[in-house]
């Protein structure tokens, strides 16, 4: 009882001491974004500029010490972010199964897109394009609040996405044919990521699946005077676990986010290198600053966000330590995965740029304006009203979960004896607390740092009440029918 009790206090006091904390990480990004100008010479603080910075030692570029190399950084946050995507899976199945049916919406859309504006020419080029933001829709990115960085990226992206869409072989400019060759090569590396756990997840989704059905069906028959309905129940309550399966095995996600997210920033840093030399209008393509190569990181530190002078560049890769990234790639930054409901979050990029697709009659000729302004419109979508399709998937996913959760509740209502007990509490507590958490998640767009709290602090209550209730129900089946 102690314990249930430190649980419930420690869940209600968690949320207002993660706000509490907000200042904090607001200094930090303050002093980062600084360091970032200070290093990219767009700033300077005293006498400190982008090369004293480094002449005395302001940087360390060493390893993280007194920290154990074989927990890395990247790996803890990994971990933490899994942690909150279970919570997510459990406590509010219908809110992940709400954003994962609707992003498999986004994935068919596209691919029948891909086929009605191609029209027989440039197939592949299409597909690839959308295969990519489909891939794409399911990552973080720079949020449409911050216009001035948000337009930017759109306009690298679009121009990535679409350029080779309008090429031709005499079109004149060689960017067409460098970008198409960028976007095919990223496609295909993607398609690869993918059918690499294809066959051995849907052979394990398939046994699943057979071993669930089988053993739902032996509990309603075992159901009598001998035993108890308690498993029965429990199978009821999840049963929308197998829809939730279904979608994420189906839905366009690669085996490692972490790498696929490095390919997609690299990509982009390379088609911004692109654009800027179309711009400038030089002759010469080797001009260009493609993303330099690095060897893989060893050491347990965040991946470096400057270049360095070539003496520390060239220590730094004899250590074995992180790649160097270039400083404009900070920009073009794909942040963590929010696939499959792992964040409570709306994804609809994928959509937006679907939805202001120039038509075939106004192709994307005009450089730039057209993508700028293909850039505009796409921010405007982003920013206003949800569309109808989101709303109607997260009507349909409250019904399907909800549906299930009234099934266990009905049986458990109903045995041993009729009224409200320990499981049928169990399923209503159930029932409130995750359309509580779908109602927040439906609400806002992206939630902030209180609302997100709310909802694992909600997530976090319903599975300590689950578990106790389940607990009782347990006891209180066994004294009734012994």
């Amino acid at each position: 009882m102690y314990w249930t009790s430190f649980i419930w206090f420690a869940s209600a006091v968690a949320p207002f001491a993660s706000y509490g904390s907000a200042k904090y990480v607001d200094k930090f990004d303050q002093c980062r974004d600084k360091v970032l100008g200070i290093i990219s010479g767009n700033d300077t603080l005293g006498d400190i500029n982008n090369d004293t910075i480094w002449e005395r030692s302001y940087i360390y570029t060493g390893t993280v010490q007194g920290l154990d190399p074989r927990f890395a950084r990247e790996d803890i946050l990994s971990l933490t972010y899994n942690v909150s995507a279970i919570l997510n899976w459990i406590g509010s199945p219908q809110t992940a199964l709400s954003a994962t049916i609707y992003n498999f919406r986004q994935i068919r859309q596209a691919h029948r897109q891909a086929g009605l504006l191609s029209g027989g020419e440039l197939y592949s080029s299409w597909n690839n394009a959308l295969y990519v933001l489909s891939c794409l829709n399911q990552f973080d990115i720079i949020d449409p609040s911050d216009e001035v960085h948000h337009k930017e990226f759109l306009a690298t992206l679009l121009y990535g996405l679409f350029r080779p869409v309008v090429h031709r072989n005499n079109d004149g400019p060689e960017d067409g044919e460098l970008t198409s060759q960028l976007l095919s090569h990223l496609a295909f590396q993607l398609r690869m990521l993918r059918r690499r756990a294809v066959i051995p997840t849907l052979a394990s989704l398939a046994t699943f699946l057979v071993a669930f059905i089988f053993s739902v069906v032996l509990l309603f028959a075992e159901v009598g005077d001998s035993s108890t309905v308690d498993p029965l129940i429990l199978g009821l309550l999840f049963s929308w676990l197998p829809m939730l399966v279904i979608f994420t095995i189906v839905d366009r996600n690669p085996v490692s986010s972490r790498h696929t997210g490095v390919l997609i920033t690299r990509w982009l840093y390379n088609v911004n290198e692109v654009l800027s030399w179309r711009a400038t209008r030089a002759e010469d393509a080797a001009t260009i600053q493609w993303w330099p190569p690095a060897p893989p990181p060893k050491y347990n530190r965040p991946r470096a966000e400057h270049v360095p002078e070539p003496d520390a560049e060239q220590n730094i890769r004899d250590a074995g330590a992180a790649p160097i990234v270039p400083v404009r790639a900070d920009k073009f930054q794909i942040k963590r995965f929010i696939g499959q409901g792992r964040s409570i979050q709306y994804a609809g990029l994928s959509y937006a740029v679907m939805k202001e697709i120039p038509p075939k009659e106004r192709p994307l000729k005009d450089f730039p304006t057209h993508y700028e302004k293909f850039a505009e419109r796409v921010h405007k979508r982003l920013k206003g009203y949800l569309p109808i399709s989101w709303f109607t998937t997260v009507m349909i996913s409250e019904g399907l979960v909800m549906t299930e959760v009234m099934l266990a509740f009905m049986l458990a209502f109903n045995t041993p004896t009729v009224g409200l007990g320990c499981w049928s509490g169990s399923c209503g507590i159930y029932a409130i607390l995750s359309s509580l958490c779908w109602i927040l998640a439906m609400c806002f767009r992206k939630p902030g740092l209180v609302v997100t709290c709310l909802f694992h602090a909600f997530n976090s209550r319903l599975c300590v009440a689950c578990d106790g209730y389940d607990a009782c129900g347990k006891q209180d089946s066994r004294s009734v029918y012994h």
